[in-house]
């Protein structure tokens, strides 16, 4: 045993004690945990002021005065309060945070004949004097087209031609996306309340009757508590969970092969085997490089644990699933490394590795295929079937007892654990079988029923 936790101990000190390692497994999680942390900053939109004189064309000013009303500042704050309405009890807390990132207007309306000189408005655009010319057409507000309900509720999100005209509007070039946003929306809600005017009706009136209401939604956790929904989002852990066990055991088991590839091919192996067997020097291996392994899972899913209780989603990750996550991956780490080491000892260089591994990692992608159609019925036959599937079962187990959507008989998981460690250990046995036979085998690289028949050597 103290030849195995040396061997262990070397393998640790030469892969997780670079700058590489070290780079990869905790300069980059620090710096993404940052970019959370500083996104706001980063994506700031342009809160430039939107000052300057916007002129209307129409045949009989119910437009331009529709539009003054909408580009007043009283107009302005109620649509601003409408839209933090939906925070509830957080609209206050809401509106404070996203008033910073609001563009401020100062805008003037100004009214201008049907025979107006269109060129010379233009020219005026061009050099400033104005920012925008809006030409409506006089069948927007024909007597026959009434008041338009579905055009009321969905005034701020139709799209630009939905209304029986079109509105001609010439901008200046320097005006920001935002801007111009705000002034397409300002231009066709006047559309709409020229209308309710036009029939006699009270627009606000009208507005506060088809306004529709926010939800609230609260979810009740297993430990009877509530706690905020975050709806699809949910669907999205399984898959977390998932790729968290795919990038710990894939990137170690990747540097187990490298290394024994390089000693092999350096001869530096032979010098190992001269103080260890060959069971002492891979079991140290394999042991060495899960301490990598759950350094990376630590930090990752740390990274991962901090954000979700950063934004109050911790609810969403029972400890159940931890407990998964810590059996699976275990169970994973073993298959995948087993694999390596026994792929690396018996080829010379990552060249014919490749040739071995391409069948293995097609199989081993299928989790990652098919992770949506196995989260959206996790009770269903692919799921079932590849569930006992090894080396497919962490992976596609992972992704069924994670979803929130459905439980996953406790049989299936108990037949998954006991299998699946019972299959580890088949593939820990095999891997020791192959690596004490290729560790000082050179030259053609075997075949994989080469590798089958070495599993019959003593």
């Amino acid at each position: 045993m103290s030849k195995v936790l040396a061997v262990a101990w070397r393998e640790f000190k030469y892969t997780a004690m670079t700058k590489a390692f070290i780079f990869g497994a905790v300069v980059i999680p620090a710096l993404l945990f940052g970019l959370v942390a500083f996104a706001s900053l980063l994506f700031k939109p342009n809160v430039t002021e939107l000052t300057g004189t916007i002129v209307v064309i129409d045949d009989d000013g119910s437009f331009t005065a529709a539009a003054e009303i909408e580009t007043g500042p009283d107009r302005m704050n109620e649509r601003l309060a409408d839209l933090f309405a939906q925070f509830g009890e957080r609209a206050a807390q809401a509106a404070e945070m996203a008033t910073p990132y609001l563009p401020k207007v100062n805008l003037t309306v100004q009214s201008a004949e049907p025979t107006a000189d269109l060129e010379q408005l233009k020219q005026q655009i061009h050099d400033g004097e104005i920012i925008a010319l809006a030409v409506y057409p006089s069948e927007l507000i024909a007597e026959d087209n009434g008041i338009d309900s579905a055009s009321l509720s969905e005034m701020d999100n139709s799209e630009e031609g939905d209304e029986p005209g079109t509105i001609a509007l010439y901008l200046g070039s320097d005006l920001a996306p935002n801007h111009v946003s705000l002034i397409n929306r300002t231009l066709r809600t006047a559309v709409v309340r020229a209308r309710t005017e036009k029939q006699g009706q009270d627009y606000q009136e009208l507005i506060t009757l088809l306004r529709r209401p926010s939800i609230q939604t609260r979810t009740i956790t297993p430990e009877g508590q509530e706690a905020k929904s975050v709806g699809e989002l949910a669907i999205f852990v399984p898959m977390g969970f998932m790729m968290l066990l795919w990038i710990s055991t894939f990137t170690s088991a990747n540097y187990l092969l490298t290394t024994t590839i390089e000693e092999k091919s350096n001869k530096v192996i032979e010098v190992l085997l001269s103080a260890v067997s060959p069971m002492q020097l891979m079991t140290g291996k394999i042991l060495g490089q899960a301490l990598v392994s759950v350094i990376m899972l630590m930090m990752y899913a740390g990274l991962a644990i901090v954000g979700l209780v950063t934004f109050s989603f911790m609810h969403l990750i029972p400890m159940t699933y931890l407990f998964y996550m810590a059996a699976y991956f275990v169970m994973a780490y073993f298959m995948i490394s087993a694999m390596m080491a026994g792929i690396g000892s018996a080829v010379n260089d990552l060249r014919e590795a490749q040739s071995l591994i391409g069948p293995a990692m097609l199989v081993l992608m299928i989790p990652l295929m098919l992770w949506f159609f196995i989260q959206e019925n996790p009770n269903g036959t692919l799921a079932t079937v590849t569930s006992f599937i090894p080396p497919l079962i962490p992976f596609v187990m992972i992704l069924r007892v994670t979803t929130p959507t459905e439980s996953v008989d406790l049989w299936q998981i108990i037949v998954s654990l006991v299998w699946g460690y019972a299959a580890m250990i088949g593939m820990v046995w095999m891997a020791a079988k192959i690596f004490r036979v290729g560790v000082l085998m050179y030259g053609k690289p075997p075949t994989p029923l080469e590798l089958i028949k070495w599993l019959r050597y003593s």
